[in-house]
């Protein structure tokens, strides 16, 4: 004999409705253009989140951010091609000068910077 369902607050669906939820906030803050059929969905997920726990507080679920992928620095590249600057630096660096060597190894040429010097401005 099949056995009822059984609704409850500890269910482990709960669980992956918040998690479901966040990221769909997360969508539609990323992308304005589909955003009333995601807070459709979003409204759905928390009818469901309701059934299994009437009491549960879905406004504190936070919103998930999408992190966008860098082509240039692929997740982990950048930190070590920051060391292996300063590694074969004879001193210490700047900021500005770790990253104009950063990107002139990345880019296997000298680096020209587009951007004038601190302290001097663009002429208007």
């Amino acid at each position: 004999m099949p056995r009822a369902y059984q609704i409850s607050p500890d269910h482990p669906a709960v669980d992956y409705l918040v998690r479901l939820h966040g990221d769909l906030g997360g969508q539609i803050d990323s992308n304005r253009k589909e955003a009333k059929p995601l807070a459709e969905a979003m409204k759905h997920v928390e009818a469901v989140i309701k059934l299994f726990d009437p009491a549960y507080n879905v406004s504190r679920i936070a919103m998930r951010r999408r992190n966008r992928k860098n082509k240039w620095f692929p997740r982990g590249t950048m930190v070590r091609a920051m060391f292996d600057v300063l590694k074969a630096a004879e001193g210490p660096l700047t900021t500005r000068e770790i990253t104009v060597r950063v990107l002139a190894a990345r880019r296997d040429q000298p680096h020209v910077c587009r951007y004038p010097p601190r302290g001097r401005r663009h002429p208007r």
